[in-house]
Formats: C-alpha cells, sequence, structure tokens
C-alpha cells in the first residue's frame, strides 16, 4: 500500500501511487449506472487506467479519443481499458457518447479515489477563478477549496498491483500511445 496525502498544494509535489503498489479494495467509484463500485472490481486482466480531468478537459478527450482508437489493438493484447475522472455518471457518459470511447469510464466526483491515488491537488485562487468562469463543473471541499487531478496512466494487473505508471503535473503532457504500447508489449512478454 502506498501513502497518499489527502491533497497536494499544486500539480508539482503529487506523489502518485508507486510502481508495485496494489490498488486497495475499498477503493471505490461510481460506474455507468450511478452505483458506487470497487475499482479492484473491474480489474480482471492487465488493465490501462487512465485518470483525467474531466470531459471538458480537450487535451484528456484527445488522449482519451487516440487510446480509443487502439481499443481493437488492447483488447487483442488482453488489455483492458478504463478511465477514471472527477465527472459523475452524466457527464462521462455524456464524454462516452460524443467521443464514442468504446471502453469503461468510471466517476470519482468528490476525487476521494483520485486523492488516494496521490494526484489530487488544489487549485490556486487565480486557476479556480478563471475556471469558473469557463463554467466547469467543479466541486469544491467543505473548505470551499477546488480540486483536480494530474492526470496519470497506470497499468494494473488483475491482482491489483500497479506495473507501469505516467503522469505530468503539466496536464498538456501525455505519454505517446506507441510508447503506451511498447510498454504493454514489454509486459506481456514478461
Amino acid at each position: 500500500m502506498w501513502e497518499a496525502v489527502d491533497s497536494a498544494e499544486d500539480a508539482s509535489v503529487i506523489k502518485p501511487a508507486p510502481v508495485g503498489a496494489i490498488v486497495p479494495e475499498d477503493l471505490m467509484v461510481y460506474g455507468a449506472d450511478g452505483e458506487k463500485i470497487s475499482l479492484r472490481s473491474q480489474l480482471d486482466t492487465l488493465n490501462l487506467l487512465v485518470v483525467y480531468r474531466g470531459g471538458w478537459c480537450p487535451f484528456c478527450t484527445r488522449q482519451l479519443s487516440g487510446l480509443g482508437a487502439l481499443q481493437k489493438d488492447l483488447g487483442n493484447s488482453g488489455v483492458k481499458m478504463l478511465g477514471l475522472s472527477p465527472d459523475g455518471p452524466k457527464a462521462f457518459a455524456a464524454t462516452k457518447e460524443k467521443f464514442e470511447l468504446p471502453y469503461t469510464l468510471l466517476g470519482d466526483p468528490q476525487q476521494e479515489a483520485i486523492a488516494r491515488f496521490g494526484l489530487r491537488f488544489k487549485l490556486d485562487a487565480a486557476t479556480t477563478k478563471k475556471y469558473k468562469s469557463y463554467k466547469l463543473p467543479l466541486v469544491a471541499d467543505a473548505d470551499g477549496a477546488f480540486h483536480l487531478p494530474v492526470p496519470e496512466v497506470y497499468l494494473i494487473d488483475q491482482s491489483g498491483t500497479i506495473k507501469w505508471a505516467y503522469s505530468n503535473p503539466d496536464f498538456r503532457v501525455r505519454p505517446d500511445v506507441d510508447a503506451i504500447m511498447k510498454v504493454i508489449n514489454d509486459l506481456k512478454a514478461q
């Protein structure tokens, strides 16, 4: 198990769950039907888990769409893809439909699972003001602070063990699809 802080002060100091850590059994997220489910219950093969900021983020949807185009290759290689964001079920269902994503999206509106992955950070006042002016669906915590996740890509095996991870505090920087496929192929060859 890893030690994750509730929320980092900014994106540059997050402490993501490391390679070798095991996803806890009690990590709960929302499924498409709006019911809470265990994230571990979704990990039944080698899994590509993409944590993203929300369906409103063009960098996220570009990444999700690019990986969606690989779904056939992923499925043929025995890899299941999952997306996780702070969006609620209606919002992630709309993202799935709009971008024709052929894989499962999950929600974490209160960012409890995202925080336990060590990816949640507080937005500064200027960013909060800017994002609110865009009318983004941000949720404040009890102290009135707003948070987002740093985007992350994990490869997690069926036992819940993190085999590979990639994050970058700059939300515009995402791993290349070819690089992800290389890691998947390397893991499958082991």
